[in-house]
């Protein structure tokens, strides 16, 4: 275990070479691309708009449709005007930086329906 000087001296020694390396113009114009690259990476992606297509085969009626849709749109980053029925299917567009696909998946299984292989959740009555 180091103690508190060794600790310093190390502390001392990294400061020292950080500062002689940027003294040179081109580590510092290379450490400042670096920065800004960080910086712009951590910001670039506020939304990802991706389209899916759900296989519903236990729909059969309108009432159906509405649960299923019901379920859907309560989640965040679907868009509601998006969603197609159609012969046993839903096809939406989300926003994959607020909502995954298992999500979407999830709620309609617990709305009562089989979607893509995951099985319907069991309702109470």
């Amino acid at each position: 275990m180091q103690n508190a000087g060794e600790f310093e001296k190390i502390k001392k020694c990294t400061l020292s070479r950080r500062r002689f390396l940027l003294q040179f113009p081109v580590m510092k114009a290379i450490f400042t691309l670096l920065a800004a690259a960080a910086l712009l990476a951590a910001g670039c992606r506020v939304s990802d708009k991706r389209e899916m297509t759900v296989n519903l085969p236990g729909m059969a009626s309108q009432a159906d449709i509405e649960a299923v849709r019901k379920a859907v749109t309560a989640l965040p980053g679907i868009e509601k005007d998006s969603l197609a029925f159609g012969s046993g299917r839903l096809t939406l567009t989300y926003d994959s930086m607020q909502v995954a696909k298992k999500n979407i998946e999830i709620a309609i299984a617990e709305a009562g329906f089989d979607a893509n292989g995951i099985k319907a959740v069991p309702q109470k009555k």
